[in-house]
């Protein structure tokens, strides 16, 4: 066979095996590669992902927004406490301010005066000036002290717009021994016993000292019924007639 014939056939066998190749591919083969169903599955994936995506999304907006409801409910709460708070604090203040105003309880309690016998409270006093000293028999700077409030008096003649309360407030002492006190020295006003409500009270209201009898503690209430605590320790009668005159001057 000649070279012409050789490549002929060759030629020709070319030719039908590329017809047979052509015709098999438009018989419909529609068998995919691995490859390509890798593809095809990686997109279907990246569909479901999308969609999941997208619903969880809508899931978690939901979730969100109720959350943030609920933290917005939560801080709108918690100002709206705070603003109780708020107000309430002020009102309390308000409170305490108005019963530091009013008329203290001590003030309304009947005491018993051991000189005469006769029942008073310091109300009782109300548009007069008022030394109010508290006191125990055992405490020898309160005898100094109210021999000094002795002076004070005698000098003014018993000025029958200066009241002098004595008040013991030491709770093992007696109204006897009160009386025979008052009288061995002479002090002929006001002596009385002091319940431990009302030392208490005077105590939280002007000072610990107040029931510390040594320290001599000495108040003067106005003619409005406001008290002034004076300076602790000794006051000699001059100290004295500077303080009640104050208040007696002032009609």
């Amino acid at each position: 066979m000649n070279k012409i014939t050789k490549f002929t056939v060759l030629f020709s066998i070319l030719i039908l095996v590329l017809s047979a190749c052509s015709i098999s591919q438009q018989g419909g083969d529609t068998s995919t590669s691995p490859t390509e169903e890798m593809m095809v599955e990686s997109d279907m994936n990246e569909e479901n992902m999308e969609t999941m995506d997208e619903d969880s999304m809508d899931t978690m907006s939901d979730n969100e927004m109720d959350t943030m409801d609920d933290e917005m409910m939560d801080d709108n709460h918690s100002d709206n406490m705070d603003s109780m708070d708020d107000e309430n604090m002020v009102s309390g203040n308000d409170e305490s301010m108005d019963m530091i105003g009013d008329t203290p309880d001590w003030f309304k309690t009947t005491l018993k005066n051991v000189n005469t016998g006769e029942n008073f409270t310091i109300q009782d006093f109300h548009g007069k000036v008022v030394l109010v000293e508290t006191m125990a028999i055992w405490c020898s700077n309160c005898l100094k002290q109210q021999t000094e409030v002795k002076s004070l008096y005698e000098s003014m003649g018993m000025d029958s717009d200066l009241v002098v309360v004595v008040l013991d407030i030491d709770p093992n002492e007696s109204g006897d021994a009160l009386k025979e006190y008052a009288e061995k020295n002479n002090f002929s006003w006001v002596y009385a016993i002091s319940p431990v409500e009302v030392s208490r009270e005077i105590s939280n209201l002007y000072g610990a000292q107040f029931v510390n009898p040594p320290s001599t503690p000495i108040l003067i209430i106005d003619r409005n019924g406001v008290a002034h605590p004076l300076d602790f320790g000794l006051k000699n009668v001059e100290d004295l007639q500077n303080a009640v005159d104050m208040y007696l001057n002032d009609m």
